[in-house]
């Protein structure tokens, strides 16, 4: 019963030695936290989405050699994990991307796949009174 206690203990070390865990930041240029950026272990479905102050951390399957990082109006990322086991990300704005995404009242959708009207809406529109 001992041996067998001892083989399921380093067998439990061996399974864990091979997952780690991540963290790091996600931010715009400003060096702001964004909320909700998807990031994903390359080739894999393991994931992951920022807090609200861009935090995120993921338990690395064993083969892991990429994080995916991607956001709306934003250009999508990869980068290389390495020995590196927290980073520092700053996203880059995707001014071409905003044009073709419109905002709906329960989701986001492209405008191409849009139909049916839409209309635009100013800050000179909100601050219209009433007469």
């Amino acid at each position: 019963m001992g041996i067998f206690i001892i083989l399921m203990s380093l067998l439990s070390i061996n399974a864990m030695a091979q997952q780690q865990k991540i963290s790091g930041k996600v931010a715009d240029a400003a060096g702001e936290g964004l909320t909700g950026v998807s990031i994903f272990v390359k080739g894999t479905s393991t994931g992951s989405i920022t807090d609200i102050n861009g935090n995120f951390s993921i338990i690395l399957p064993e083969n892991a050699k990429s994080l995916a990082f991607t956001y709306i109006g934003y250009k999508p990322q990869e980068v290389q994990i390495g020995s590196q086991r927290t980073f520092s990300i700053v996203m880059v704005e995707d001014s071409r991307m905003l044009e073709e995404v419109v905002a709906i009242g329960y989701g986001v959708q492209k405008k191409s796949d849009l139909t049916g009207a839409s209309s635009r809406l100013t800050d000179k529109d909100m601050n219209k009174s009433v007469a």
